[in-house]
């Protein structure tokens, strides 16, 4: 049993879950993190597969590229907010998706997320 199932106690689920972590991808040495397709983004919350159980991040998106905003999502129910300007911290986009063991294709989220990536620019 892992140390954070150990501390949860009784409330542990019985199969341990999958967490991934994804960020948005650089061009090159120094380049700027590309914003994501916000559009795009929904579409890929609408499609995730039941066992995907929360995801949670900051998004830099194409849309509204001088503020950050904040994915929370649980099983089928997702927000995405408006959080605050970027100011001077890098701007990139950073989710990490938990779901029950064998229900995070992380090949497939990587390359939807490369994807939105490419469409928001």
């Amino acid at each position: 049993m892992s140390c954070w199932a150990r501390a949860r106690g009784a409330r542990a689920r019985r199969r341990p879950a999958t967490t991934t972590g994804i960020r948005s991808s650089r061009r090159g040495a120094g380049a700027p993190r590309r914003p994501l397709s916000g559009a795009g983004l929904v579409d890929e919350l609408k499609a995730l597969p039941d066992g995907i159980v929360r995801a949670k991040g900051l998004l830099h998106l194409h849309e509204d590229p001088a503020n950050r905003y904040v994915l929370q999502a649980v099983g089928r129910r997702f927000s995405i907010q408006a959080d605050r300007p970027w100011g001077d911290d890098a701007r990139a986009s950073q989710l990490v998706v938990v779901g029950l063991p064998g229900s995070v294709d992380v090949a497939r989220l990587e390359a939807a997320f490369a994807q939105l990536t490419t469409a928001g620019a």
